[in-house]
């Protein structure tokens, strides 16, 4: 799916609950702007990025639908990176700044992301049945 900026904010304002106006009142961004920028008529800039994603506590790349680069962290196993690409792309669980140890939270994030894996392919198998 190839989900536009305007429509990504959108889904994200939703997903709290709020309305435009809840958002506009948050953020301080003017409504109509808001509006602009959720039908895909106004780009938005890189203060707005920084606080949409702060607000809906997802990073800024999330919020623009770019992947995360998990390449700079040579002394990361492959399944590591997948790890932190996962952990990168949970609207919720998105943390601002980067742990002092990242190996060390990197050893608690496998244990979630291998839950999560579990649970899906005991869904995925049950669907199947």
């Amino acid at each position: 799916m190839n989900e536009q900026i305007g429509d990504r904010i959108k889904r994200l304002r939703q997903n709290k609950g709020w309305s435009l106006r809840e958002l506009e009142s948050r953020s301080k961004i003017n409504y109509s702007v808001l509006s602009r920028i959720e039908s895909g008529k106004r780009p938005l800039s890189d203060s707005e990025i920084i606080l949409l994603a702060n607000l809906f506590e997802v990073s800024p790349n999330n919020l623009l639908g770019i992947a995360s680069d998990v390449s700079g962290n040579e002394d990361l196993s492959e399944y590591q990176k997948t790890v932190l690409k996962w952990f990168e792309e949970k609207e919720h669980l998105w943390f601002k700044n980067k742990p002092e140890d990242l190996h060390d939270f990197l050893e608690r994030a496998e244990i979630m992301y291998e839950t999560e894996q579990r649970i899906l392919k005991r869904k995925k198998d049950s669907e199947g049945s």
